[in-house]
Order: structure tokens, then sequence, then C-alpha cells
């Protein structure tokens, strides 16, 4: 039992770390693991700006289970890429989803109450993007928000656009 959950480590170790030879005596085996460090990847990422007489909403939610502490951020601007308005403040919620979607209700409030009616809504979660689409939620209390953006999203006609694997923009024009 002992050989084979070293040899399960010492696989994944080599798949994860490219340079990991995982030496068979174990003293140097826990020396290498050591040794290890995380790869880091580096990527650019940019903001595009909208078309003219649009502005942008970008948000995001956060929550930490272990420490049950919840925020949301999101800044918005013209389409000269101008701060119109930047929020961040901790909230009390049950999970990230529904951190998430008070971000978005947030934004989209601020936005119809101060006359803002073109914007694009960009945000990073396709989970998220699904349950506004598609309106199908099993979560009571998400429903509700989910429900309040809809309200305002349907005096706009929706268009979604997924631009990669981990950003994703809910165009709303």
């Amino acid at each position: 039992m002992c050989y084979q959950t070293v040899h399960t480590i010492k696989s994944v170790l080599a798949n994860t770390f490219q340079n990991f030879r995982g030496s068979n005596h174990w003293p140097s085996f826990c020396l290498e693991v050591e040794r290890l460090r995380p790869v880091q990847i580096m990527k650019q990422v940019t903001w595009s700006y909208p078309q003219n007489g649009i502005i942008k909403i970008n948000t995001d939610g956060s929550y930490v289970h272990e420490t049950g502490r919840a925020g949301i951020g999101g800044i918005i601007r013209n389409s000269y890429g101008d701060l119109i308005m930047a929020f961040s403040f901790p909230i009390e919620c049950k999970n990230s989803n529904m951190a998430e979607v008070m971000a978005i209700e947030f934004g989209v409030k601020w936005c119809n109450q101060h006359g803002y009616t073109n914007f694009i809504l960009e945000l990073d979660s396709m989970n998220i993007v699904n349950m506004l689409t598609n309106d199908i939620v099993t979560n009571m209390k998400l429903k509700q928000v989910i429900d309040s953006i809809n309200v305002i999203k349907k005096e706009y006609t929706c268009k979604l656009n997924i631009v990669s694997e981990r950003e994703t923009k809910l165009q709303i024009v």
C-alpha cells in the first residue's frame, strides 16, 4: 500500500512538474518535493472598448467557504474607457454563485437607475450566464436575484458571446 501511494504521488507530480524525477529513496524524494515550485503562467488580459454610446459593466463576486466571507465589486466605463462608477463592498451570502449574481444585480440596477440603457455586462461565470439566459435556477434565493436582473434585462435585446473558456460576455444592448 505504501509503494502504491508513493507511486501515485510521483505520477501526479511528474505530470504537474516537467522536471520532476522522483527519487526512489524516501528522504531524497521528500527533499525533491519540498523544492518544487508551482509553474506560473502569465497571460495578458486586455479590456476591450464597447461601441460608441454603449457602456460596459465588469462585475465579480467572491465567497470564501472556510471563513464565510463574501464581497462584490465592479467597474462601469464608457466607450472611451473613462470611469463612470466603481464599487466594492462586503456582502452576506452563502455561496459564490450568489455573490456573482449580487454583483451583477448591483451593477445593472445602478445603470438602470442612472439612465444607462445600452450596456454590455461582462462576467466570468458561464454558470451564471446560463442562469440568466435559460432562467433555470433551482436555488430559490438565487432565483429571486436572477429574476430581479431579468426584469431589467427584458427591456433590452440580449446577446450571449463566449470569448474564451475563462472569459464570458453577456451583451445587453
